[in-house]
């Protein structure tokens, strides 16, 4: 398929326009945070000092991002995106607050 260079990462983006119960969506701006899937990750990189810098997501993670923010490999279906791994939000569990 496709595979990034450096530390770019591809999403699997799908937009929602209508509800699970059938309900017509609004169409989200340009600018909206959304979601979408890892499906491939670039090499990590090193720092001025030599020091690797790993990508800390990987294949199969849910992130979000700025839609406006992402470069579009196919403009017609819109369904992967490609965008620079500091520029996405990773979903993590909670951990408990310990007193």
């Amino acid at each position: 398929m496709f595979k990034p260079l450096n530390r770019y990462v591809l999403v699997k983006f799908e937009e929602k326009t209508h509800s699970p119960g059938g309900i017509q969506l609004p169409t989200p701006t340009h600018n909206a945070i959304v979601s979408g899937e890892i499906i491939e990750t670039g090499e990590p990189s090193y720092d001025i000092f030599g020091k690797l810098l790993p990508i800390n997501v990987a294949v199969g993670d849910t992130v979000y991002f700025e839609r406006a923010k992402a470069v579009r490999l196919d403009p017609y279906q819109n369904k992967f995106l490609l965008l620079y791994e500091s520029l996405i939000g990773k979903e993590e569990p909670l951990k408990p607050i310990t007193a």
